[in-house]
Order: C-alpha cells, then structure tokens, then sequence
C-alpha cells in the first residue's frame, strides 16, 4: 500500500502542474491519500476535478492513475481503456490493474492475459494475481505447481509474500512433496522481508520445536531418575 501511496503522490506533482482543478495542491495531497486507503469519498473527490479524457489523457502521468481511481470506486468497465492505454505504453502496473479489473468482471481469459504480461515486465503483482489464478482454477487449470514456479519468482524477488507462500507449500504438501525444514526456511525468508503472516508461522515453529526441546528434557530427567532410583533399590 505504501508504494501506491508513493506512486500516486509523484503522479500528483506531474498531474497538478498539467491540469485546471478545482482542489487545491493541499486537498489533492490529502485526498490521494484517502483514496489509497479506501475512503470512497476522497475518491469520487479526485474523480469529479477535472479528470482527463481517455482521448487526451497523458500516458506517463493520468493514464493509469485515472484507471485506479475508478478500480477504487469499483468502476471496473470505465477503468478498462485508461489501463489498457497505460498498458500498451509499457506500464507494467497498468497492466496488472487491468488484469484486476477484467478479474473483477468475471473474465478470467483476458484477466490472466493482462497478469502474465505485467508479470513478464516485471511487476511482481502480477506474478503474483497470476499465480492466484491457478492456485484458486480461476479461468485457468488448477495448477499448485504452476502457481508455487511463480511464488518462487516473487520470492526470488525480494516480496515476502511469495515466499508465504511458498513456506504454505511445503507446510502443507501442496504442489510439492512435504517438507517441514523448507517450510520453516521460507517463513524466516518472508519474515526477514517484512511479511508479518510469515512471522506468525516461524513463531508456530520455533514455538513447536521448544515444546520438543521441553518434553525432550523431561523425559530424559524421568529417566534419569529412575535409573538413579533403580540403583538405590540393587544397593
């Protein structure tokens, strides 16, 4: 959330010089911070000032922030030809929102489309909604292992939730054969990136292995015990 805030904030020094808006400088700030974090008000704010034309929208600035807001406002048609313009231009995010948009219009087709082209320029959200595609068979052959290659990518990258994911994986066995060490090894990869649910597993785990460590030690003092009691009793 906070790379879209960071995003659309840069979107708004461009967007503020290049358009006649009633907001102020100000207000603009204030309300793109709003809408980021869902506050439906704000965003219909940002939507009646002044917002471009699909025709005359410019690529590199309005584009795909005018699609986001209508995503927001879940508007998903309108949002469709300012993100496909984004997208065509090489914005790798523009694409995954518009593969998130066609998701939310049921059309998973051209949704896994739209994510498989964001996630070959880069955009790890992509990777990601993609891979939730064959996790969950929308549209797509249900697929663990195709999902779990993409997980791996998103891991790879530096995103702690690919590597949640992968950690769930081998926790559970799906898509791959069972294995309790690697689970553990991506939950502390994941925690490591930030991923807060990835913590929460390692803390299952390390507190599993002291509840081992804890039986461990009193069954070998009760054993030590009897043996010292057992002595006793020969002597």
């Amino acid at each position: 959330m906070r790379l879209y805030i960071l995003f659309f904030m840069l979107f708004y020094l461009c967007y503020a010089k290049d358009s006649k808006n009633e907001l102020s400088e100000s207000e603009r700030k204030n309300a793109i911070v709003a809408c980021a974090n869902s506050h439906l008000e704000s965003c219909e704010k940002l939507l009646n000032d002044n917002l471009p034309d699909i025709r005359t929208c410019n690529v590199r600035t309005e584009c795909e922030f005018s699609g986001w807001l209508y995503i927001q406002v879940q508007e998903y048609t309108q949002s469709l030809p300012y993100l496909k313009k984004a997208c065509d231009n090489n914005h790798k995010e523009g694409c995954d929102k518009l593969g998130f948009s066609y998701q939310r219009l049921n059309n998973y087709r051209k949704a896994k489309k739209y994510y498989k082209i964001a996630c070959n320029k880069g955009s790890m959200s992509g990777c990601y909604n993609l891979a939730m595609l064959y996790y969950d068979g929308l549209g797509v052959r249900h697929s663990y292992e195709m999902a779990n290659t993409l997980f791996e990518k998103i891991c790879d990258n530096r995103e702690g939730l690919g590597c949640l994911q992968l950690g769930i994986a081998y926790k559970e066995g799906l898509g791959v054969i069972q294995n309790q060490d690697k689970a553990k090894m991506y939950f502390e990869k994941g925690c490591s990136l930030s991923n807060n649910e990835s913590c929460n597993f390692l803390d299952e785990y390390q507190g599993d292995m002291r509840e081992e460590y804890n039986e461990e030690e009193g069954s070998n003092k009760t054993k030590s015990d009897e043996s010292v009691e057992s002595k006793r009793i020969k002597s």
